[in-house]
């Protein structure tokens, strides 16, 4: 099977590697990215930021992973035994008049608050309006997000994912099959 993906940030380049690493050399997998630098790249650009706290349980357990594979880096995206440094700063989310129900439920460690315990908690917050709070206890925080594009890159690489420079611009189906990408260059993958 042939793969390409348009985009080789933090997500096109998470797509890759695990397309990599779960089918090996029965995928073909070509990354097509304008920037190879990633310095104009969104990854590099974002807050790159995780939390545990959605109200969709998928969301929940996707962010869990994610914070897993950023907290602990060397089993998912070591090269040659070098893990890479993504600079994760844990920290926790605060979000107000919610339910925390859904992300316990999925393992999540988060906290219901009364105006009160926030309070005493965080006492530079005014608490006078507000009903309930939930603060993550855990596997919240922020990293850098073009170390973890770079890394994810890397691995994807080292497993055998070819990286090609370049922008789509258009598609061509073969019924509901899309069976080329047309590059701005010209080129026809």
């Amino acid at each position: 099977m042939r793969v390409v993906v348009v985009g080789g940030g933090a997500v096109g380049a998470a797509v890759a590697m695990f397309l990599k690493r779960e089918a090996g050399a029965a995928v073909q997998v070509t990354v097509v990215e304008p920037d190879p630098t990633l310095a104009l790249a969104s990854s590099a650009r974002s807050a790159a930021s995780i939390r545990q706290q959605f109200s969709n349980a998928v969301n929940v357990q996707l962010s869990r992973f994610g914070f897993e594979v950023i907290d602990q880096p060397g089993p998912w995206l070591a090269v040659d035994g070098q893990t890479p440094a993504l600079g994760l700063q844990h920290a926790d989310y605060l979000f107000l008049a919610t339910t925390e129900a859904l992300q316990c439920a999925q393992g999540a460690t988060i906290a219901l608050l009364s105006p009160q315990a926030l309070a005493q908690e965080l006492p530079w917050l005014h608490t006078g309006d507000v009903l309930a709070a939930t603060r993550g206890r855990g596997g919240e925080g922020w990293f850098d997000g073009e170390a973890l594009a770079r890394a994810l890159a890397a691995k994807a690489r080292a497993l055998g994912a070819v990286w090609q420079r370049g922008r789509v611009v258009g598609g061509r189906l073969d019924g509901p099959r899309l069976a080329a990408l047309q590059l701005a260059d010209g080129q026809t993958l």
